[in-house]
């Protein structure tokens, strides 16, 4: 699913690592496939075709909202620094090709990442 015109797009994880496999460590393949709902996933996002002048990749988490057969949707949880898209809260869907990291997230993370999705509005 990559929309040539978004202001954003999901790096492969998995290539960075082919290129640099002793710079760029990421999960094992079996890790990345086995996301849970409620777990953060670290992610790439690169400017796209739309993105301004200026706009760097940054590395994000996304809070894993629901895991489909291969893929995952989930709602971005950091403010973008220098990308324009997407913003905090956006639904995100990516594979585990995109997953550069991952945390399981105990009772008192998941109760400050709501506390402060409630501050936002």
């Amino acid at each position: 699913m990559t929309d040539p015109d978004r202001a954003f797009r999901l790096a492969s994880a998995v290539e960075r690592n082919r290129e640099e496999p002793e710079d760029f460590l990421i999960p094992s393949r079996v890790e990345r496939e086995s996301l849970k709902r409620g777990w953060l996933a670290k992610l790439i996002f690169e400017p796209g075709a739309s993105a301004r002048e200026g706009e760097s990749p940054e590395r994000m988490f996304v809070e894993v909202t629901r895991v489909l057969e291969d893929r995952y949707l989930g709602r971005l949880v950091n403010d973008p620094m220098s990308l324009s898209a997407p913003a905090y809260g956006d639904l995100i869907e990516f594979g585990p090709e995109n997953v550069i990291d991952f945390m399981r997230l105990g009772p008192l993370r998941k109760m400050l990442l709501k506390r402060q999705a409630s501050r936002r509005g």
